[in-house]
């Protein structure tokens, strides 16, 4: 098989040399107001999937966004350079924590359509074969990319024991190389949450909402997601200095919702068809039981 000889016959050792630095510089106007500033450099090499996958099956699915692909040994290092301003209220009983954040990133890793006609050769055979549809397959090749976001918690205490909290974010990523969005990036999203708290006990019911996410990736054939929100609802109990014990139930109304950055089902004579999403968690529940020494 031309590429099992193509993968066999090449250069497979690799070494990455990375080096990653961050400077934060914080400045107090006030004793409740300061400003933050990060410059950061980051770097991720390429994972094995990334770098060493040399047949396109459905077993190794990549991003499970329903297409097969291929690893690309020569892939460079993902470099990362971002800016954060933030500032931090903290009043007597109202806390705020905006940031705002551009991140560019050199050579990130994406898969593209492949150029290696093997694989698109085996996928088309593969699909003649099983009678399946499988889109050609993709290649993981470096790219350059931005995102840029929002993100802040508060908390604002109404009394002794009772306080509302919560958090938003909101990320957008794009392809620098062609006009397309980046794949799987979560749609704008708000936590609120009332709490009560006690010296030896607390409670919190919760709204989880999530915006629709209509900036998707073209490449990826990624679908769009209807925005959506569900309540959870959750309570401790510090029975000794060393021993908590937690409970909760989340999607406590048992909502029926998409999760974007979920994947798609790829398994057939399933209750959900090939190629659709696959569904958010409905109700469930959890204990957690914490004991420290």
């Amino acid at each position: 098989m031309m590429l099992r000889e193509s993968f066999n016959n090449a250069d497979r050792k690799k070494t990455d040399n990375n080096v990653d630095a961050v400077v934060k510089l914080r400045y107090k106007g006030s004793d409740s107001l300061s400003y933050t500033l990060a410059l950061g450099r980051k770097n991720r090499a390429a994972s094995y999937q990334e770098r060493y996958l040399w047949l396109p099956m459905q077993s190794t699915g990549g991003l499970a966004d329903g297409f097969t692909y291929t690893g690309n040994i020569g892939l460079d290092s993902e470099v990362a350079h971002e800016i954060e301003l933030g500032l931090d209220f903290n009043g007597s009983n109202f806390t705020l924590s905006p940031r705002l954040f551009y991140r560019d990133v050199k050579d990130y890793i994406q898969g593209t359509p492949s150029s290696n006609t093997s694989a698109v050769m085996l996928v088309r055979m593969m699909n003649m074969m099983n009678d399946t549809n499988n889109p050609d397959p993709l290649e993981f090749n470096n790219v350059d990319a931005s995102l840029w976001g929002f993100d802040m918690d508060w908390a604002w205490r109404l009394d002794s024991n009772w306080s509302f909290s919560g958090l938003v974010n909101y990320v957008r990523g794009k392809r620098e190389d062609i006009g397309d969005d980046l794949y799987r990036i979560a749609p704008p999203n708000a936590t609120v949450g009332l709490n009560y708290d006690q010296s030896t006990w607390s409670a919190r019911i919760e709204s989880v909402l999530y915006s629709k996410q209509d900036h998707v990736s073209q490449t990826n054939a990624e679908r769009q997601t209807a925005g959506y929100g569900i309540v959870n609802l959750s309570a401790s109990w510090q029975a000794t200095s060393a021993l908590q014990l937690a409970a909760g139930v989340e999607n406590l109304l048992d909502k029926e919702y998409d999760n974007h950055i979920g994947g798609y089902n790829r398994v057939r004579n399933s209750d959900i068809a090939v190629g659709q999403r696959l569904p958010g968690y409905g109700i469930n529940g959890f204990l957690r039981m914490t004991y420290e020494f």
